[in-house]
């Protein structure tokens, strides 16, 4: 009986030091991360004076000019890329896996650094030359995963929880007619999507990331495989959106899918590092 309720308090005190050392180790992870966030070197804006005397965040186009880009201790991802975004268009980028496509788009966001080359806006402005924050304001983006917050649908849209923010969602689903497709959910704009949108499909959290990029009234829009988890038909509305959103801004997709790629007014396919403009392509 004593060796039982001896082996029983060991059990006890080992099962909390297990727990302990867990949440050490959870402690630790937290601790490594917030150290990344705070050790992050604080974004330059170069020649301001140029982007307050000239820049009038008026966009028409922007031309990549012999890009070139690697990661750092890794083979050339990048070479001599050239390619036209223009507003009024859209432009799509296609290509195999790993080839570029997205670094591009990061590119263009101003989160990695070419090695050579230049963007140039509007034909006579460098983006090197554009502050991070101006650049940033124009444009907007709809990545491959999408992050969504533990709320509701329309607060991970507008990122806010004031009435007139809530108002403009509501007004902006009706707008693009997307109105009934959220009336569908329990509480509709208002229905709770979980932690991380566990309770969207890949498909709804894609068209939540949309409304939250044109939410922001962008000139540039960036769509990195936007459609890729959407059924046929759902896909069909987002691209006729696109085309008539294409009037009011410049639109560049990377996509691997013939029927986001058709819709472009220009496409290109990248491999081998580089951009060529092609008239018509057959993708899987």
């Amino acid at each position: 009986m004593g060796l039982r309720w001896y082996s029983q308090v060991i059990f006890r005190h080992c099962t909390r030091l297990m727990l302990t050392n867990l949440q050490i180790q959870e402690a630790k992870v937290a601790y490594d991360r917030m150290y990344e966030f705070a050790s992050i070197e604080p974004e330059v804006n170069i020649n301001a004076a140029v982007e307050n005397d000239e820049w009038t965040k008026d966009f028409e186009e922007l031309e990549i000019k012999n890009l070139s880009f690697r990661f750092t201790g890794r083979k050339q991802l990048l070479k001599n890329v050239n390619l036209k975004v223009a507003k009024g268009k859209i432009t799509a980028l296609t290509g195999e896996s790993g080839c570029g496509k997205s670094t591009i788009l990061q590119v263009l966001q101003r989160f990695y650094f070419q090695e050579t080359g230049s963007i140039i806006i509007n034909g006579k402005f460098d983006l090197s030359n554009i502050s991070v924050k101006s650049w940033r304001k124009i444009i907007a983006v709809v990545p491959q995963e999408v992050k969504l917050f533990n709320c509701s649908i329309i607060e991970n849209i507008c990122l806010s929880n004031k009435e007139e923010d809530l108002q403009l969602v509501a007004e902006l689903c009706q707008h693009h007619g997307l109105l009934d497709y959220f009336n569908q959910f329990p509480q509709g704009l208002f229905t709770k999507v979980g932690e991380d949108g566990l309770s969207l499909s890949g498909g709804q959290k894609q068209i939540v990331a949309l409304l939250r990029a044109l939410f922001t009234k962008p000139q540039v829009l960036l769509l990195d495989e936007a459609t890729a988890a959407l059924d046929p038909k759902t896909e069909n509305f987002i691209l006729q959106l696109l085309l008539k959103l294409k009037e009011h801004m410049a639109i560049l997709l990377v996509t691997h899918k013939e029927s986001t790629a058709k819709i472009a007014d220009e496409i290109y396919v990248v491999e081998n590092g580089q951009a060529n403009l092609v008239n018509k392509i057959y993708v899987a």
